[in-house]
């Protein structure tokens, strides 16, 4: 697969974020916000089909937790894709 990612998008999707203590800190969510806009503008109407290559690669890898991260930028790329609603708040 020759999926290519921005450097910044790849530093904080690639590799998970240690603490002191051993244990991984999830991806916030926005980050994954902040990396479905850049997949987006990256790749246009071709941004979900490619996050889902990315989903199939992290799963080939064994990487259970980069799938689901990208599982997740799945879905925002679907909320920021969306029309807005006439919801009032």
């Amino acid at each position: 697969m020759s999926v290519i990612l921005s450097r910044s998008l790849h530093s904080f999707l690639a590799w998970p974020v240690s603490t002191d203590y051993g244990q991984f800190m999830p991806v916030s969510d926005l980050d994954i916000h902040r990396a479905a806009h850049q997949w987006i503008a990256k790749h246009g109407d071709q941004a979900t089909a490619m996050a889902r290559q990315m989903v199939e690669w992290m799963r080939q890898k064994g990487d259970a937790e980069g799938a689901d991260t990208w599982l997740r930028i799945i879905v925002a790329i679907g909320t920021l894709g969306e029309p807005p609603t006439d919801a009032r708040h």
